[in-house]
């Protein structure tokens, strides 16, 4: 499966192409800092999402909350 890179990713890899290295040094740079940025994204947008899933549910139960307790303090809904 090819995963689409971020641009910053892609012109990071750019720029160490760029610094006129060896091509085993270049190659340590790629595998080493840029799969890291990479994971750093992909994680980020994880936590990210995941943050957002917990602050909808927050908002979802507050709603819920304060109409079920307004319409057990109007009479809507019996007493327990």
């Amino acid at each position: 499966m090819a995963r689409q890179r971020n641009q910053e990713v892609a012109d990071l890899d750019d720029a160490i192409a760029r610094l006129g290295l060896d091509e085993s040094q270049r190659l340590a740079l790629q595998k080493r800092y840029i799969s890291y940025i990479d994971w750093l994204e992909r994680a980020a947008t994880r936590s990210r999402r995941g943050h957002y899933v917990m602050r909808l549910i927050a908002g979802i139960g507050g709603v819920v909350v304060t109409s079920m307790s307004s319409a057990r303090s109007s009479a809507i809904l019996p007493p327990a």
